[in-house]
């Protein structure tokens, strides 16, 4: 499925919505197309913006785990992080980067002591990077996060993805 950040908002359309007992494991094939290759000029251009991944109620500033992204000028690749919310602490470990049109395999898996998150290009299945982060909660009611831009900034102009359950 494509979705699609309009010009001037953060979230995308069509908004991911529903609800999880016990989700252990989400998977998507990601493809990046030209549009989301973006210059603000500013320190914003340094943000992480998101992809997908999972919250915790009450709130997924307060628990969550889901995929990072941004787009780097100067190497024309989308830098990859895990992103996550433990006990209303951010934490972002860069990951891997990506290239325009290359479809990879993302994966977030909920572990006993933590997250374990993996990118894993199609068709290479010796380039897979992973990244641990540990877990600090054991709640059980989730929700699905969608395709986000921003930060501070709104999207610059319509950016799309096709997003692919696995």
């Amino acid at each position: 499925m494509k979705r699609t950040i309009k010009k001037n908002k953060h979230h995308a359309s069509p908004f991911t919505v529903g609800i999880w007992f016990g989700k252990k494991e989400i998977r998507r094939d990601i493809t990046f197309f030209p549009s989301c290759k973006y210059n603000i000029n500013d320190e914003d251009q340094e943000d992480t913006n998101k992809l997908f991944g999972i919250g915790y109620l009450p709130h997924h500033h307060i628990d969550s785990a889901r995929f990072g992204w941004r787009y780097d000028v100067l190497q024309n690749k989308f830098i990859i992080s895990a992103y996550c919310y433990v006990d209303e602490q951010r934490i972002i470990k860069e990951l891997c980067t990506v290239d325009v049109m290359q479809t990879c395999t993302f994966i977030i898996k909920k572990e006993v002591d933590g997250y374990t998150f993996k990118v894993q290009p199609k068709h290479l299945l010796y380039q897979v990077k992973s990244v641990f982060i540990p877990l600090y909660h054991t709640k059980y009611i989730s929700y699905p996060l969608g395709f986000y831009f921003g930060g501070d900034k709104t999207a610059p102009h319509d950016m799309m993805i096709e997003i692919k359950k696995v």
